[in-house]
């Protein structure tokens, strides 16, 4: 079921890509690559569980607040670790960011962003991998997952307390990530591999 599911989701992303691009064919494919979706699952579920394990333990010494400090200063620590350890280049990106450096950067970014956010929320996302001239690029969504990340990403005033919002807004003031609700997509994950050193 698994791989029926990413195929559906590398053809949607080849058919946009493709309708959507002046490009020759052959400096772009999106392939259904296994090698580069099961590291790409298995760096992401890595970053992902660095990033939960730290805000956790975050929130149980000083509360949402406090966590929204600690992301300030320590989760790009965290990628930045996991990228060295994996030889790749992992980053997350949003329409909706908080921090400058995971706002959508390119046209291939948004066109792969605009698929997903056009999905149904009741559909199953998968991964997808685009090849380029020089690297694999590994896409996973990221949804709000948990009750606690609408602490510091849901509605101000209902999910987030006043105390949050104020570090939010100083550390952060041209925040978008908020008025989430449970189930939504937040971002994806992007991992880059340079096809030189595979």
């Amino acid at each position: 079921m698994k791989k029926a599911v990413l195929f559906v989701s590398v053809l949607g992303v080849f058919l946009i890509l493709h309708s959507c691009s002046n490009e020759p064919s052959s400096k772009e494919n999106v392939v259904d690559n296994s090698k580069y979706y099961l590291l790409g699952n298995e760096i992401s579920a890595a970053a992902q569980g660095a990033l939960i394990q730290n805000l956790s333990k975050a929130i149980e010494e000083g509360g949402p607040s406090y966590a929204v400090g600690f992301c300030n200063l320590k989760a790009m620590q965290v990628i930045d670790s996991i990228s060295l350890l994996n030889t790749c280049v992992v980053s997350r990106i949003t329409d909706l960011n908080r921090n400058q450096g995971n706002k959508i950067s390119n046209e291939r970014d948004k066109k792969i962003w605009d698929y997903y956010k056009g999905m149904n929320r009741e559909f199953p996302f998968s991964d997808t991998i685009v090849e380029n001239t020089d690297n694999i690029v590994y896409y996973k969504p990221i949804k709000i997952g948990m009750p606690t990340c609408l602490n510091c990403h849901g509605t101000p005033g209902k999910d987030i307390d006043p105390a949050t919002l104020a570090v939010i807004d100083s550390l952060y003031p041209l925040d978008l990530a908020r008025n989430y609700m449970s189930g939504d997509l937040r971002g994806l994950w992007k991992i880059e591999f340079l096809k030189s050193i595979q």
